[in-house]
């Protein structure tokens, strides 16, 4: 077995803004839990299948990003209701995320997914409301899945685009599709005449695990002295219909011998950053760790010498202007430079494209303060933004302003590895608040007293 390279590089942000700020409210309304294939090359077509509630009836798709367009062109039938609360009231609050947005069964499947949970579990349903949810769950199936089009123009930059149904119930909540400049390939289960699936490094694999004990597995060949990089993307993409997608990656020689395993580098998403020792045909295997399938278990997989843990410092900047970024990361060469990023005018955590793909960058309304500038007494409302590059090691920013402010620590969601904890202290070194890196997305109050000076310290807390 090989050792994972686990070189890694924490990108910290934090943000104190008024307490006046807006918020985002969330609602509910029509949702796409699911978009396979996730990923088309430039100047490609592909069609893709949707999946979620209330998607009866959609008629167009909506991206607000320039480079793709899309075409609803069919939709599986309206969506009875009337037993729907019985549905929610028994079984509901356990398999929501198990529903029929989700699951690819047949109405004869879903009957006996009832009567099992009936029969084996002891599931308190009466005959009459088990015919009730039946009747909702093979309605709701149909009603669930739309097809779609996607058109990539030549000249669309590769990055993450985010994608969106008209519906007679509203807009849909976004999912993110991803445009590569790199060959895509779809994967193709594998069966006892094709026990693995020829590909050419580097390459992009759209995949899903659809059947109970499905695996892909991908031959390759590999170049002694070179560092291959396979990177999955699911639980990244979407987070609650992942959930229960728990993907592991093998790589084998070509006598069948595991050389290397990874079953969670990011949350649940595996990777592997291995150095071919000695030149050969070589097989990467994607399965889920205990066997189990989803419709939902798609995973974008990429595969060759490409850098990964992209990140930009600095990681924000003030909406509107033009920053001074530097690209880092696993895998990179060397330091690309700084080029000039028009950061975005929308507010909070957006995708910008670079010449290595996607990276995710803060856009606020106030000054953005460096960690170059920790001398400065820092004035809020305003961001700070640094970096930190092993375990233990702190920066620290003087902060002053009277009043009630919000704060939120972000290290993960900005592409940084490991985890990192921020402290406010008084000017007596009394502690005022204290928050680890947080996946939530809460936010925290704190009621600074008026010319006090504080100091505001981030630390890394990476192993």
């Amino acid at each position: 077995m090989i050792k994972l390279n686990t070189i890694r590089k924490l990108i910290g942000l934090v943000l104190l803004l008024s307490a006046c700020a807006e918020t985002n409210a969330q609602t509910s309304g029509p949702l796409i839990t699911t978009l396979y294939p996730i990923t088309a090359h430039v100047g490609t077509d592909v069609t893709v299948n949707v999946r979620g509630t209330e998607l009866n009836g959609a008629t167009g798709m909506l991206v607000y990003q320039p480079g793709i367009t899309g075409k609803v062109f069919s939709d599986e039938g309206s969506v009875d209701k009337t037993n729907e609360p019985l549905w929610s009231e028994k079984c509901g609050s356990c398999h929501e995320l198990r529903s029929p947005a989700n699951r690819d069964l047949s109405p004869e499947a879903w009957a006996a997914t009832v009567q099992r949970m009936i029969t084996k579990n002891q599931a308190p349903i009466s005959p009459q409301d088990a015919q009730k949810i039946i009747e909702y769950l093979q309605s709701a199936a149909r009603g669930s899945k739309v097809m779609a089009n996607i058109k990539v123009a030549a000249n669309a930059v590769p990055g993450i685009y985010m994608i969106r149904l008209v519906t007679p119930f509203g807009i849909t909540s976004p999912v993110p599709f991803e445009v590569t400049a790199l060959p895509v390939v779809q994967a193709v289960p594998s069966s006892p005449k094709q026990l693995s699936q020829p590909v050419t490094l580097p390459c992009v694999v759209n995949g899903c695990i659809a059947r109970n004990g499905e695996m892909d597995r991908f031959q390759f060949s590999a170049v002694q002295g070179t560092r291959y990089v396979f990177n999955m993307r699911a639980f990244r993409y979407n987070i609650l219909t992942q959930f229960y997608f728990n993907p592991i990656l093998r790589l084998y020689d070509s006598n069948g011998n595991k050389i290397a395993e990874n079953d969670g580098y990011h949350e649940l998403d595996p990777l592997l950053d291995w150095k071919c020792t000695q030149s050969g045909t070589y097989v990467l295997e994607v399965r889920d760790l205990l066997g189990d399938s989803n419709p939902g278990d798609v995973y974008h997989l990429t595969m060759g010498s490409e850098p990964y843990n992209k990140m930009l410092f600095p990681p924000g900047g003030r909406a509107g202007s033009t920053v001074s970024v530097n690209l880092v990361g696993n895998n990179i060469g060397a330091d690309t430079g700084s080029y000039q990023l028009h950061v975005p005018v929308t507010t909070g955590l957006n995708t910008v494209n670079t010449s290595f793909g996607p990276a995710q960058f803060f856009s606020t309304p106030y000054p953005v303060t460096l960690d170059t500038d920790t001398a400065q007494t820092t004035v809020l409302p305003a961001g700070f933004a640094g970096r930190l590059l092993q375990a233990g090691k702190s920066d620290s920013f003087y902060v002053t302003g009277g009043g009630a402010w919000y704060f939120r620590l972000f290290c993960s969601q900005l592409g940084g590895s490991g985890d990192a904890e921020m402290e406010l202290d008084d000017s007596k070194g009394h502690v005022v608040a204290k928050q680890r890196n947080d996946r939530t997305g809460e936010w925290f109050t704190i009621g600074l007293r008026p010319k006090d000076v504080y100091t505001l310290h981030i630390t890394s807390s990476e192993d």
